[in-house]
């Protein structure tokens, strides 16, 4: 189909189409008279296009899911960025309107502190794992970065931390890892995610109350982490070579304690894991909450 006709059809101007060949989304062949000639792909593959950014996608976004050989996964992906940008953006929209309310730069700088950390943290975990596993990595700590950055010991913590993450040499994923993350997100929305973080903290909280609640299911899952079933889970396998990729970069002995300087909550959530843990390890040998 020529570019007039397919114009009409799509409703995208000639100067996008073209746009849109030279990001190699599509690839329309020409005569001999250097005419573009759009194939039924060609012309499928712009409509997309053009809902997409209509949606609110940016290119790299629409490229990442028209390369995708699972398009509703990597959508699915997008959707919970897309939902942790948008409500860090929302602190900040607030932010301003405390702002405007109270008239002091004095009174909100501590906080937008803090929500600057978050999205700093936040590009940095998704930089150095991908996908789903970034994403939970960000939600386990978020409900313990909220308030203020008021401190310079919080802020030195926070500026290393960041120069730490930073340093960090990323783990080398190989493409079927990938797949593995891609598969294991599939289900999650940002809610279900925070769902299950808000139960985690919970279960630390008081961990013997947890413990009676689900004896049941803790003596099942004991069982299950023992079996070749659970060992042969190719998330599973990932997680294990992640624990080891974090030990050996230094994450435990450098990241946590910095954010545990950083955030008094957090300081306070994890003193509570390591006691749970202890607690838990004096009937099993398996920890509570890895």
């Amino acid at each position: 189909m020529k570019s007039k006709d397919v114009q009409d059809k799509t409703g995208l101007t000639r100067k996008a189409m073209e746009y849109y060949e030279d990001l190699g989304l599509v690839h329309p062949s020409r005569d001999e008279n250097g005419y573009r000639h759009y194939s039924d792909e060609d012309i499928s593959c712009l409509m997309q296009i053009n809902i997409y950014r209509k949606l609110g996608l940016n290119l790299l976004e629409i490229k990442k899911i028209l390369m995708s050989r699972e398009e509703k996964k990597t959508i699915s992906n997008i959707v919970r960025d897309l939902e942790i940008r948008r409500e860090i953006d929302f602190k900040k929209l607030e932010l301003l309107k405390q702002y405007t309310e109270e008239g002091s730069i004095d009174d909100i700088r501590s906080e937008l502190l803090f929500i600057e950390a978050q999205e700093s943290i936040y590009i940095r975990l998704r930089e150095k794992f991908p996908g789903y596993l970034g994403q939970m990595f960000f939600i386990n700590y978020m409900p313990f970065l909220q308030g203020k950055l008021e401190t310079e010991k919080q802020k030195k913590a926070y500026v290393e931390l960041v120069e730490f993450l930073d340093s960090m040499i990323n783990y080398p994923f190989t493409e079927e890892e990938k797949q593995t993350i891609l598969d294991s997100g599939d289900c999650m929305s940002t809610d279900m995610m925070k769902t299950v973080v808000s139960a985690k903290i919970s279960a630390v909280q008081d961990v013997g109350k947890w413990m009676e609640d689900n004896e049941e299911a803790i003596t099942h899952y004991q069982a299950f982490k023992q079996s070749d079933e659970y060992r042969a889970l190719p998330i599973i396998q990932l997680y294990e070579k992640i624990k080891v990729y974090l030990q050996e970069s230094g994450y435990y002995e450098v990241a946590i304690p910095l954010i545990r300087k950083m955030s008094p909550d957090y300081d306070a959530y994890y003193r509570q894991l390591m006691s749970a843990n202890e607690k838990f390890l004096s009937r099993s040998t398996t920890e509570l909450l890895e």
